[in-house]
């Protein structure tokens, strides 16, 4: 076996670990970016809901509301510093 027979091998082996590795990576990335999409849709909903609640000024509800927005506001930030 030449040395240029084994360097080839050696590359074709590091090339198929190569491209195997970027297969998995865009699987997760692709996975990750549905599961952010799923998170996030139902954060909007919820913020939706929220507004529309506010909106209806429902006084007696100030407190619940609140601490919604808050909870909401919590969820959001933590959804953000994943990406």
């Amino acid at each position: 076996m030449t040395v240029k027979t084994t360097a080839k091998r050696d590359w074709e082996t590091v090339r198929d670990e190569l491209s195997a590795a970027r297969q998995e990576v865009r699987l997760k990335l692709h996975l990750a970016n549905m599961d952010v999409k799923t998170q996030w849709d139902g954060l909007e909903t919820r913020l939706r809901e929220l507004e529309h609640k506010a909106e209806l000024g429902a006084d007696h509800m100030a407190d619940t509301i609140l601490e919604t927005a808050n909870a909401l506001k919590k969820d959001i930030e933590k959804l953000r510093a994943t990406l």
